[in-house]
């Protein structure tokens, strides 16, 4: 009887598994054709490749002791894998060359690998994803930055970029957090789009506690429903805060 019971247990438990599957496979076909409608290629190599990298986070956070329930196999970690994956390029690391690999997002880590470089690079993702600008010429100047840093502003001084948009100069001169980016540059790419005439703007659709910095040109209404399927707060709630630098982030972070 015992044995019985505990097989029909085990059946039981085999049957809620599969239903489990399917229903996440079911979930993650409808984030598929979702990306699709908003012209996102996402076709099954990619979902392959989506599903497999998800699994790999689940057991590796797993590995570290650091459980998240069912985030890593949700429909919206599917979204946001697949996102990321597009908008993160490929970087070659022995040339420090950045290469593109999507016309409808860019990311990139906060914490970037090339800090000598790295608003060049953003503007290089940008110019990537925005059709109405080309952008050319990009200097930094980094003589403004000191040796040590500054512990209590997190910063070692300033940087100056400056580039030509549609043939137009344009030059900023931002704080130096060392190897993290000042996120006020991303703001002032929207003052360029805005003088340029540009139809629409960049949004970023991460949390603003993610390091992970996800940025799509379109609409709002198209940015809002996006940053949803990642099941992140949206950019339009976001901006009913007062904007802030890196420092704020550091000290509401810390």
């Amino acid at each position: 009887m015992k044995k019985r019971m505990l097989c029909a247990l085990l059946c039981l438990m085999m049957l809620f598994a599969v239903a489990a599957q399917a229903a996440s496979e079911d979930a993650y076909r409808h984030v598929q054709q979702k990306l699709q409608q908003y012209g996102f290629p996402c076709d099954d190599v990619d979902y392959d490749r989506v599903v497999q990298l998800m699994e790999e986070d689940k057991q590796w956070m797993e590995t570290m002791g650091i459980f998240m329930g069912s985030r890593y196999t949700s429909p919206q970690y599917f979204a946001y894998v697949y996102l990321m994956e597009e908008g993160l390029g490929r970087y070659d690391y022995n040339t420090f060359t950045w290469t593109p690999t999507s016309d409808k997002v860019y990311a990139f880590d906060a914490e970037v690998f090339n800090v000598e470089g790295m608003y060049t690079e953003i503007l290089q993702g940008i110019d990537a994803i925005v059709p109405d600008i080309t952008i050319t010429d990009v200097q930094e100047d980094l003589s403004g930055i000191t040796e040590e840093m500054d512990w209590e502003t997190y910063s070692d001084g300033t940087r100056k970029v400056s580039f030509l948009c549609n043939g137009h100069p344009y030059e900023i001169e931002l704080i130096s957090y060392g190897d993290w980016v000042d996120v006020a540059f991303l703001d002032f790419l929207d003052e360029v789009l805005a003088k340029e005439g540009c139809p629409n703007q960049l949004y970023v659709l991460t949390h603003p506690l993610d390091q992970m910095i996800l940025m799509y040109y379109g609409n709002e209404k198209d940015a809002r429903e996006i940053a949803y399927m990642m099941d992140y707060m949206s950019y339009a709630e976001m901006e009913e805060e007062e904007p802030g630098g890196l420092l704020d982030f550091l000290n509401d972070f810390l």
